[in-house]
């Protein structure tokens, strides 16, 4: 009986820390807000587009082109990775 009660103060203050941590617009400690992940995205896609525009210009040989690929790719890329991220945000493992 007094191992019962032990087992259920336990559980029961582990479920108001569960509550605690996730107080505050639905949000964990570990979840990304949207500025952070647009951030994220942006930071990311900077990296990726120049070497994009690197291996373009090292398939084509043209500048103008290369920038031109990577310009198209940066935009259209960035919004694909939020969207990414966000799916990934409500996902849980």
């Amino acid at each position: 009986m007094m191992k019962a009660r032990h087992q259920q103060s336990d559980d029961e203050e582990q479920q108001a820390l569960i509550i605690e941590t996730t107080k505050g617009e639905g949000k964990t400690e570990n979840a990304d807000t949207h500025l952070k992940s647009v951030v994220k995205g942006i930071s990311w896609r900077i990296i990726a587009s120049l070497t994009t525009i690197s291996i373009a210009y090292i398939v084509t040989g043209q500048v103008a082109t290369a920038l031109e690929i990577g310009a198209i790719e940066f935009f259209f890329k960035v919004f694909i990775y939020y969207i990414h991220e966000r799916i990934w945000v409500q996902i849980r493992l």
